[in-house]
């Protein structure tokens, strides 16, 4: 009686658009719950405005919810239909990233990562509560919390998360042909929306952590995403007063192509794992360590012309002469597709820019082509990643010039440090004309991290990277001067989190002039990482190959500094120091 009392206590203050909570451990912490805030939600304003950048920058991607469902709840405020605290919370969370910041302000918040915080300690609490139960809003749930990190090295990181969600999600068939299950056929179109969403932001997390994928694509039994699996129609006239300002519920035809947009990514997700295979292997030169994370993602070969690395070339080729001609990246009309569509030219360039970084990832020699005598193969991979590089920077103007840059997700983030590489990479070649195209592109790449500081919070930790980098490899006054900002107790400090200031400098990532790129013993069946001390008299390496080992800017998500390094951050200080 005592329990019915108190679900019935925490249902009462629940918003009425909310299913009812039917919870055991839930109920017996509910005035803990209460108390943390776990079960409130914003003011309406605020709510509708994440609402509508949910639906314009996050749904595109991972079309993890029922988008009617989730509005006609909304807009009727629970008449028609409900939806679970755990994933509304979730939901407003990753919408969060992207909403307008007069609407943070307006709120109370000081900062986009005050909000972002609050509301990613609700869905956590609601999570580890057990406040639900149904599996599917589980997988839908624990997909969307991969978008908020705040300590980096903790123990439920990005990958435990999405491994929670791939574990449920086979426990419950999620991966298997709905086609023959008896259900009904917008709830079959759901199941594979979410499995196909949980599998692409695993193979994203991949790339930006540069970890061997969680799901493997044997695991894949449910066919491929098509037109009819997101189930555009028109919005109701309830929903259609609520949101009047979200343009994109009332254009079915840029629903449509954004449709064929993330039909595209899934297509070019199943090329990711392969291409990660070919070009990394994993080690672990900490091994027994239990309290850091001990793997570190090396190339596997110096060299580009190996079968299966031409394999994955292959492959990426014959996916992008299939993509739809109006979503592919020629230039800087080839996107425009008509008034009012500034979303579906943002979603396509997204697109393309994941493309252009696989091409990096799998074409960019190791260690710096520049520095060494290449084979005819290798000059053509050389051109192929520099081609990529500035691709991605091409679009990134053209992102500028819609003023669209600060809306980039973080893989937008691994796209800008991936170009910056080679441009830097490129910059210590005798020809005159490239180095100095190079060097501009690469200040320019600086500059879209700077955009992006007050929306991620590793801008800043990969803008002092690269800045380090620079300074290293040109020991020139200006990128001297930039370092000072980061150094020390300077100017430069970010915040991370509440309560949690750090400064790049504290890294000591300037002193690349004592480090060597690790070194694999290939001869060794368990390979093992040599990271010798340079002299002070060497010349130091070119900083490529030292990121090709440290890829400060790949991580997916918003880490901490000691992630950015794949090494815990007292082992890279023990490097520097020692």
């Amino acid at each position: 009686m005592d329990d019915v009392r108190t679900c019935q206590i925490i249902n009462d203050g629940l918003p009425k658009f909310i299913v009812p909570i039917d919870s055991a451990k839930c109920n017996q912490h509910q005035a803990f719950l209460r108390c943390q805030g776990a079960f409130n939600v914003p003011e309406e304003k605020l709510c509708n405005a994440i609402i509508t950048s949910y639906i314009h920058f996050v749904h595109p991607q991972l079309p993890v919810v029922d988008i009617h469902d989730l509005l006609q709840a909304l807009a009727t405020n629970g008449r028609d239909c409900k939806i679970s605290i755990l994933l509304f919370q979730c939901i407003l969370l990753s919408g969060s990233t992207f909403v307008e910041m007069e609407h943070v302000t307006e709120a109370g918040f000081d900062s986009r990562m005050g909000l972002r915080k609050q509301l990613a300690d609700r869905a956590r609490l609601l999570y580890d509560f057990d406040c639900e139960t149904d599996r599917l809003v589980l997988v839908q749930s624990l997909t969307l919390m991969t978008c908020w990190q705040e300590a980096g090295d903790e123990v439920k990181h990005l990958r435990h998360w999405i491994g929670i969600a791939f574990n449920i999600s086979v426990f419950i068939g999620l991966n298997k042909d709905p086609t023959s299950a008896s259900i009904p056929v917008q709830r079959k179109h759901l199941w594979k929306r979410v499995w196909w969403s949980c599998y692409m932001k695993d193979q994203m997390l991949a790339l930006g952590l540069r970890h061997p994928p969680i799901i493997s694509a044997d695991e894949c039994e449910t066919p491929d995403l098509v037109l009819e699996d997101f189930d555009i129609r028109p919005p109701t006239a309830d929903v259609s007063s609520v949101f009047k300002d979200c343009g994109l519920l009332f254009d079915i035809d840029q629903q449509n192509q954004l449709a064929s947009v993330c039909i595209a990514q899934q297509q070019l997700c199943l090329k990711l794992s392969k291409v990660l295979k070919a070009r990394y292997e994993t080690i672990a030169p900490r091994l027994g360590c239990t309290t850091t994370r001990t793997l570190v993602s090396v190339p596997r070969t110096s060299i580009t012309n190996t079968p299966e690395i031409q394999n994955c070339a292959s492959e990426l080729t014959s996916w992008y002469r299939d993509l739809p001609s109006i979503l592919r990246y020629q230039g800087s009309s080839s996107l425009q597709f008509g008034p009012e569509q500034d979303l579906l030219i943002f979603h396509c360039a997204l697109l393309n820019l994941h493309y252009y970084t696989l091409l990096c990832v799998l074409q960019r020699p190791w260690p710096s082509a520049i520095l060494r005598v290449l084979p005819a193969s290798e000059i053509c991979s050389q051109r192929k990643s520099r081609l990529a590089a500035n691709a991605i920077s091409s679009i990134l103007k053209d992102l500028q010039v819609l003023e669209m840059v600060h809306l980039l997700p973080t893989s937008g983030i691994t796209s800008i440090v991936q170009a910056a590489i080679v441009h830097m990479s490129d910059s210590t070649t005798e020809i005159a004309s490239l180095r100095d195209q190079s060097r501009h592109q690469l200040e320019t790449c600086l500059g879209f991290l700077d955009t992006l500081v007050e929306v991620h919070s590793y801008s800043l930790f990969a803008k002092s990277f690269l800045v380090s980098a620079a300074a290293n490899l040109y020991r020139e006054p200006k990128y001297m001067e930039h370092l000072k900002t980061f150094g020390g107790s300077g100017t430069q400090q970010h915040e991370f989190g509440e309560g949690n200031i750090f400064t790049p400098g504290s890294l000591k990532l300037t002193s690349f002039s004592d480090i060597r790129p690790s070194l694999v013993d290939a001869t060794n069946d368990h390979p093992t990482v040599f990271l010798p001390k340079q002299s002070a008299d060497s010349q130091p390496d070119i900083p490529s190959d030292l990121l090709d080992l440290f890829d400060y800017g790949q991580l997916e998500l918003d880490l901490s500094p000691d992630l950015f390094l794949n090494l815990g951050q007292a082992d890279f200080s023990s490097i520097v120091n020692n």
